[in-house]
């Protein structure tokens, strides 16, 4: 498992560069049909329950665009400068690192996702699903802990 040069990790940055694109692309496109106050939160039952300017779907999308340019960076700090909480050595600290820029990759494209989702959504105000947002913000967090698993029993056999 190369680090940052797998067809996997090529692929999910590739979504995620998609998506913010796409994301752009529909705002854009959509601008002038999007009303001025949109849904900003939703409540536990997928009720409005604050609104605000339609240009904070654009500080929305700068944020996530810029986690993921962050999320990015870190990938390419070099493997010897990496630190875990056990030391790793030879083979294994390859394997680690490839894990971890797995896992930064897995987390963007979630991260993408769910605010792709909360930006259309409010958008066209369209209903809002809490219960696939809560998936999304799930399937984000399984990532982390799976992946931590798989760099801790890669971390035993060192």
């Amino acid at each position: 498992m190369k680090a940052g040069k797998s067809r996997t990790d090529l692929v999910l940055n590739i979504l995620c560069l998609l998506l913010i694109i796409g994301v752009a692309a529909f705002l854009a496109a959509a601008w002038g049909h999007i009303p001025e106050q949109v849904a900003s939160h939703y409540s536990f039952s997928g009720e409005t329950d604050r609104f605000g300017s339609k240009s904070g779907l654009v500080t929305v999308w700068v944020i996530v665009t810029a986690a993921c340019v962050l999320l990015t960076a870190i990938e390419r700090i070099p493997k010897s400068a990496w630190n875990t909480a056990f030391a790793v050595t030879g083979e294994e600290r390859g394997r680690v690192y490839a894990l971890t820029v797995r896992c930064l990759n897995s987390v963007k494209l979630w991260l993408a996702l769910l605010f792709a989702y909360c930006v259309v959504t409010s958008a066209l105000c369209a209903g809002f699903s809490v219960w696939l947002a809560l998936a999304l913000t799930g399937a984000e967090l399984g990532t982390v802990f799976y992946f931590l698993g798989r760099i801790i029993q890669v971390g035993k056999k060192s």
